[in-house]
């Protein structure tokens, strides 16, 4: 586990938090660190499977991952990010080439209010822009799979599906009951 979550301003991320100048969340694991022990349990044939959520945490993850496979050679690992909340894009190449697989919630992608009065605030729109970017993931050919991080959020995989296609509250009404639009609806995917 790597990092923590943006919205108590956990999550390690590469510039700093908007509403806290200068804060950045702390990493839970040193850079250096990281990198040994990942190259260490790729060494051991260890499938290699890291809780990043935020920018820094990703690019820390594919730093360390990248760092392994440079030392031991490739193999057919399958190294794993879970989350992948922020992610830079100049850091989406990197995850496809090295064949990382981001493991994505995607009942998280809408506009609730973690991500609209939490998330978003203390980012600001042009790094909001890249919070769960499954469509920019898969056409750049990253592996992108979902689980639902039950108990956390439901078990049910359709809400997921039905979140990914709509990128909406369930049935398109926020809690309210009032209808919703879709956010960040360039991330909508197709079923």
């Amino acid at each position: 586990m790597l990092d923590g979550i943006i919205e108590q301003h956990a999550g390690s991320v590469l510039e700093p938090y908007l509403d806290r100048p200068g804060e950045r969340g702390p990493l839970f694991i040193a850079p250096e660190r990281l990198r040994r022990l990942v190259t260490r349990l790729d060494r051991e044939g260890f499938q290699i499977h890291i809780h990043a959520i935020a920018d820094h945490a990703v690019r820390e993850a594919v730093d360390a991952l990248e760092t392994a496979r440079r030392t031991n050679g490739p193999r057919d690992a399958r190294a794993c990010l879970a989350h992948v909340q922020l992610v830079h894009p100049d850091d989406i190449p990197l995850l496809r080439r090295l064949g990382i697989a981001a493991n994505m919630t995607p009942i998280w992608a809408r506009g609730d209010d973690l991500n609209v009065l939490f998330a978003e605030p203390r980012l600001g729109p042009e790094r909001s822009r890249w919070l769960y970017a499954h469509e920019s993931l898969l056409r750049a050919g990253v592996r992108v799979v979902w689980g639902t991080d039950w108990p956390v959020t439901s078990l049910s995989p359709l809400e997921g599906i039905e979140t990914a296609v709509t990128r909406r509250h369930l049935g398109g009404l926020d809690p309210s009951g009032e209808p919703d639009a879709a956010w960040h609806p360039a991330e909508r995917l197709n079923r």
